[in-house]
């Protein structure tokens, strides 16, 4: 009866009561109802998908970054800041087969501690295991990159152009809370904060999302980061009907601009972020929205304008599962549930040598990483999205929210297990879509599925039909990890960055 009345509270919060409770929290919903009106307002110019690839020109460099998260060092581990490479996005789809510039992200972090003050005073320090990657601004004209790191709690800001870390800060904090698990973070679409979604340390504690100040004045053109404040996510627990409350990815929706944070176990939490505000409006249980969350999607137009999945994660009584949420609905002040679309597992196909899979007898699938391709004859949009245990890429149509079409990846000759995780869209035309290869020892999420023989770590991209239902690639489109990491390489994170600089990325197109 309590939770009936709850959902009650929330659906209907605009129309019936003047506040709500929400993971033991109380807010108006009338003040909230608005000023999501007023921000709905004010993006309501709908924007064709066709526009935002043509926006893509050759002012526009635009990188591939592939993040690998294993330690550099086997001896000192507290120093394994990982690998970044970076490739050339219309080299990419230009001619296949380039080399990358890679960073090492512990020598780039001791660069900027001995040549700014502004670090030397034990806030930035080289990570462990950076995971994720996102940009501000959200979409075209980038300047900074957020690195998240899931071993040891610390966040890293990279400008995008000089590749130099302008920004750290360790989100541990005795009084705040916080654990070393940062999985993603994200700016505010105005870069005022940075949201961080902690994952809350050892498997069985609630995690926690911290709202980071960014001052970006003070010390130009580096970034003072301030940890302003922590929401303790334990609270929510009764709501979710889960064990505990572990945060897993997230992102600000284009119109209502609340952001969407996916759950482990389950659930789905809605996130309001203002200068003012950081205050938790919504919490889907897991019986609504369910599997283990992680990635999404924000749509370009249309009332359901974010996508989650939640994966099998290999357990054998889980789902993958697609939710298509209706962002328009806040505007009005009330959440409906989201659309769920089911994700069947794979059947044995001669793609897949099911019988002799490293992983014994278990439930391929556990849908991941999503992006969306354009039709570039009818600006129809299709949402592809991996499955990491299965090999393959499936594809749904947005508008009638259906699976057209499954793919595997795994070719006997050179990608015999390619375990594909995230994925992002090469932005000159939308038509080749690139994805990270997981390594032989995975060290996040899929850890128990090793396979030293047969994965075959690095970035994968394939190049797209017009119509976004199918993809074709060889050899020349892999590229291998070159990085001796320990224990094995395993990149995780992929994330394309554009921003605008004096030399004009070469072979582009409008």
């Amino acid at each position: 009866m309590m939770f009936a009345a709850l959902t009650l509270c929330l659906i209907f919060a605009a129309r019936l009561v003047d506040s709500c409770t929400v993971c033991g929290s109380h807010f108006n919903v009338e003040r909230h109802r608005e000023r999501w009106s007023e921000t709905c307002h004010n993006n309501s110019k709908p924007r064709s998908p066709k526009d935002y690839l043509g926006s893509m020109n050759s002012t526009q460099r635009c990188e591939m970054w592939l993040l690998d998260q294993a330690y550099d060092d086997p001896k000192h581990r507290q120093h394994g800041g990982g690998i970044l490479y970076i490739y050339d996005s219309a080299k990419l789809k230009s001619n296949p087969g380039q080399g990358a510039v890679t960073i090492n992200l512990t020598t780039a972090t001791l660069d900027a501690v001995r040549q700014h003050e502004l670090f030397q005073n034990g806030s930035c320090k080289p990570g462990q295991k950076p995971h994720m990657i996102s940009a501000y601004p959200h979409f075209a004209d980038m300047k900074y990159a957020v690195i998240s790191y899931v071993g040891s709690g610390d966040i890293q800001v990279m400008d995008v152009e000089t590749k130099r870390i302008v920004g750290c800060i360790n989100t541990r904090d005795k009084d705040k809370g916080g654990s070393v698990q940062n999985h993603y973070a994200e700016f505010t679409s105005d870069g005022q904060f940075i949201v961080v979604l902690d994952i809350g340390g050892p498997t069985g504690r609630s995690g926690h999302l911290h709202k980071i100040r960014v001052d970006h004045k003070t010390k130009a053109p580096n970034l003072v980061l301030i940890h302003e404040s922590t929401l303790k996510l334990h609270t929510c627990i009764k709501d979710l009907q889960t064990k505990a409350a572990r945060p897993i990815c997230g992102g600000f929706d284009r119109r209502n601009g609340l952001f969407y944070v996916t759950m482990s176990q389950g659930g789905l939490l809605v996130v309001d972020v203002t200068k003012d505000e950081f205050k938790i409006v919504k919490v889907y249980s897991r019986s609504v929205v369910q599997g283990d969350g992680c990635g999404g999607s924000r749509r370009y137009s249309g009332d359901f304008g974010m996508v989650t999945n939640g994966a099998s994660t290999g357990k054998y009584r889980v789902g993958d599962y697609l939710y298509f949420h209706n962002t328009s609905a806040p505007c009005e002040g009330y959440f409906p549930d989201p659309v769920e679309l089911e994700i069947p597992k794979w059947k044995k196909d001669a793609d897949l040598d099911y019988d002799s899979t490293p992983y014994g007898n278990v439930p391929l699938g556990d849908t991941h990483g999503t992006a969306l391709c354009v039709n570039r004859d009818t600006g129809e949009e299709i949402l592809l999205t991996t499955m990491r245990l299965s090999n393959e890429i499936v594809f749904v149509n947005v508008s009638s929210q259906k699976i057209v079409q499954r793919k595997s990846l795994a070719r006997s000759d050179f990608l015999p297990n390619p375990t594909p995780d995230l994925l992002s869209l090469i932005a000159y035309g939308g038509d080749v879509m690139c994805m990270s290869l997981r390594g032989g020892i995975p060290l996040s999420a899929i850890g128990k599925f090793k396979d030293t023989y047969r994965r075959t770590p690095g970035m994968l991209c394939v190049r797209l039909t017009r119509d976004c239902l199918d993809f074709d690639f060889d050899q020349n489109d892999f590229y291998p990890t070159t990085e001796p990491l320990y224990p094995t390489p395993d990149p995780h994170a992929i994330f394309q960055v554009c921003y605008r600089n004096k030399e004009k990325s070469t072979g582009a197109e409008s």
